[in-house]
């Protein structure tokens, strides 16, 4: 019985809260009345206005998974996936390192191609096969590091 009390609970905090807020905010408004200047009518009014606002958005976000999306069956079966793609690549994670470090090579000079091939550049003329600047050609690159940084 209690299981289903603390469940009914967490599925309607929202609409819990809505009431709560819109019950503090008639109450507010009643206890500054002189201030506000407003009849009890209006502030009732508006508090309702306020509620059916709340009760809108509390409604319009549950089933976008803001309120509930961890109870829907999209998230288990995502949960579950990532959870086998976590042990598929369990036993290969000490060489991530280096497939990150090769991978990341390779994108840095084919963006480095493409950066010289837009100025009729080769990257044998400024780079070597390990990606160093050759020093021959050390001030030529900073000015291309300095045009593309622009």
């Amino acid at each position: 019985m209690a299981e289903k009390f603390i469940a009914f609970l967490k599925n309607s905090v929202g609409y819990i809260m809505s009431t709560f807020f819109t019950a503090a905010y008639i109450a507010l408004s009643i206890l500054t009345i002189d201030k506000t200047g407003r009849t009890i009518g209006e502030i009732i009014g508006s508090g309702f206005v306020y509620y059916i606002f709340q009760i809108a958005l509390t409604s319009l976000l549950r089933p976008q998974g803001i309120t509930n999306g961890k109870n829907s069956a999209e998230y288990r079966k995502t949960a579950i996936l990532h959870g086998e793609a976590v042990e598929k690549i369990s036993d290969n994670m000490n060489e991530l390192p280096i497939w990150c470090e090769k991978r990341n090579k390779e994108n840095y000079r084919h963006q480095r191609t493409k950066i010289l091939g837009g100025e009729a550049l080769k990257y044998a003329d400024y780079f070597d096969d390990d990606g160093n600047v050759i020093k021959s050609y050390e001030v030529d690159s900073v000015k291309m590091q300095l045009k593309w940084s622009n």
